[in-house]
């Protein structure tokens, strides 16, 4: 499911492709464009689903019992959801 919702925020995305540079000089000029304001919680949301999902590659290559990506995988997603209460 979520990487179904990333593949859907990248093709928003891909329509934009200046947006990440867009967004960081609009930061430091302390002035965001409108168009740039409605794409800023697209470009978050697929910033945090591909942190998420990249949880359960973390390891030190050690194997099981010690290395635990799915934990890592829940850890990250229970920090999205307290991040999206928190917002909304």
């Amino acid at each position: 499911m979520l990487r179904k919702r990333a593949r859907e925020f990248i093709k928003v995305i891909d329509k934009t492709p200046e947006l990440i540079e867009s967004i960081i000089q609009s930061l430091k000029e302390e002035k965001i464009q409108d168009s740039l304001i409605n794409l800023m919680p697209t470009a978050a949301v697929y910033t945090l689903i591909l942190w998420a999902l990249d949880g359960k590659n973390q390891g030190d290559g050690y194997g099981f019992p010690f290395d635990r990506p799915y934990l890592v995988f829940y850890q990250r997603l229970k920090t999205i959801y307290s991040v999206i209460k928190i917002v909304c």
